[in-house]
Order: structure tokens, then C-alpha cells, then sequence
């Protein structure tokens, strides 16, 4: 058993210049070092690029930059996955930045896992400002992957350090037809499957700031979304519990955007976001 085993980083980037040196420097300042880095790029038309050419200067792990035309963010990501030498992969947002330790713990518990091959290892996140601020903390453990599953996606994906073989054999490559949540299909898959085994470091790993798709107030994403949900759980729920769960998640949502968006600094939602 090899307890330093090489872990992949994959970062999707697109004209991502504001954060990405944010992302960088917290790859350069993890406290484990066997890993490598990959940037998929689609052609950014700012400096992305350049920047991450100068990182790869001074980064001591092999660094691999490919930066072409993709079909979106998944897309991307199985490039950048199909690329990956590592048996532990982890994919981190160009707008998001890891724990100095979240390596570390990730392989930790890994090792603690018997190095088992079908492991989706899950950290906790700080929901941040634009500057970096703690908004508040997204806990992720079994109870609330158990409770939210069959509704939404439960976990938060940067958070994710995934085995190689799930990728290569167990559920595949992420689903780019599912538009907006080709995440939490893969997520489903695994955890309808029977074969994947989730295990969570009860650390914060990765630092997200808000925003992107899911953070917008806009009907027709929602409903994009709320039929993407659909679309995922069909086969393996009822046609009259799926369609309850779409209107659900449907009103719920447009609610609560709607409240972020018209009242984001009133005192109840910053002090009872649920």
C-alpha cells in the first residue's frame, strides 16, 4: 500500500482572471505534495492564460495546461479527468480555493478507507464573499446525503475527492446532456448504484463563493434546473413523487432567490438562512 498516493486537481477555467490566483495559491500552499494540476481551459480571451503559465513556473508539482473549445463546464471536466494520472481526483472551481490541508485529509481518510476503489471522499465548505469572507459553513456528512438525495443535490461537489475507478468503470464520466446538475446526476448514480461508498473528512476542504448558475433569480434557470432534477431520479422513482418533488424544489426556490436577491441584507436572512 503506497500511503502517499498521487492525487489529480482539475481546474475548468474561462476568461476566469478575477479569482484564478486565489485557486492557485491555495494549490501551491497545500501541506500534502504528492499531486499533480490540470487546467482545462476553453479559450479564454483575458489573461487566464498568461497567469497560468507564470503559476506553472514556480509550481514544483507537474502542472499540464490544455485550453481549447469545449461543449461546457462537464465537458471540461471529463478532458480534464480522461488527462488525470492520479488514483484520487479532485475537481476545484476557478473561483474557489482548498484548505491548506484538504489533501491532507483527503488521503487520510483514504488510507483510513483501506485505499478502497470505490470511494467518493467528501470535506465540508466555507460559503465566502467575493473577498474571501466566510459567509457561513456547508456541512456535508451521511445524514444529510441520506436526507436529501431523492430531493436535491445534497453535497457540495468542489468538496468531492473521487477514486479514478468510479470515472473509468463504476458510473462513468459526467453526463454532459443533463444540463446545469451534470454533478448531482453523477452524485445519484453513485448513490443509487450500490457500489460506491461515501466517507467524509469533517473537515472544510474547499472555501466556494457564491454565485453561478444557482444563485441567480431568473425563472427560466430554475425551471431548467428543476427539470434537469427530473430527469436524473426517472427510472428510479414514481412519474407522481418525481413531478411533486420538481414543483417543489420549483417553489421553493423561486422563493428563496427571490428573498436573496430583494432582501439579501435584511437581519432574518443573515441570521436564519434556512
Amino acid at each position: 500500500m503506497n500511503l502517499n498516493p498521487l492525487v489529480s486537481i482539475i481546474t475548468v477555467t474561462y476568461n476566469s482572471e478575477k479569482f484564478i490566483q486565489d485557486t492557485f495559491r491555495s494549490i501551491e500552499n497545500q501541506t500534502y505534495k504528492n499531486f499533480e494540476y490540470l487546467v482545462i481551459d476553453g479559450k479564454s480571451k483575458d489573461n487566464t492564460l498568461k497567469l497560468a503559465l507564470e503559476f506553472k513556473e514556480r509550481l514544483s508539482q507537474e502542472m499540464n495546461i490544455l485550453s481549447e473549445k469545449d461543449e461546457g463546464i462537464y465537458d471540461a471536466m471529463n478532458k480534464g479527468i480522461r488527462l488525470a494520472k492520479g488514483e484520487l481526483i479532485c475537481i476545484l472551481n476557478s473561483d474557489d480555493f482548498l484548505e491548506p490541508t484538504a489533501l491532507e485529509k483527503y488521503v487520510e481518510t483514504y488510507n483510513l478507507n483501506d485505499q478502497s476503489d470505490n470511494l467518493i471522499i467528501v470535506g465540508d465548505a466555507n460559503m465566502v464573499s467575493e473577498v474571501g469572507e466566510l459567509r457561513y459553513n456547508r456541512v456535508n456528512n451521511n445524514d444529510i446525503l441520506n436526507n436529501q438525495i431523492e430531493f436535491t443535490m445534497p453535497l457540495v461537489h468542489p468538496a468531492f475527492c473521487v477514486h479514478r475507478n468510479l470515472y473509468n468503470n463504476l458510473i462513468g464520466l459526467f453526463d454532459t446532456s443533463v444540463k446545469l446538475i451534470a454533478d448531482y446526476d453523477f452524485t445519484y448514480k453513485a448513490f443509487k448504484s450500490g457500489k460506491v461508498e461515501f466517507r467524509f473528512t469533517e473537515t472544510v476542504s474547499v472555501n466556494m463563493r457564491e454565485g453561478g448558475v444557482s444563485d441567480i433569480f431568473d425563472l427560466g434557470l430554475i425551471w431548467d434546473r428543476a427539470i434537469s432534477r427530473y430527469r436524473v431520479r426517472k427510472g428510479y422513482q414514481s412519474f407522481l413523487k418525481n413531478s411533486a418533488l420538481c414543483f417543489k424544489f420549483f417553489s421553493e426556490e423561486v422563493i428563496r432567490q427571490f428573498l436573496k436577491k430583494y432582501f439579501a441584507k435584511s437581519k432574518l436572512l443573515k441570521t436564519n438562512r434556512k
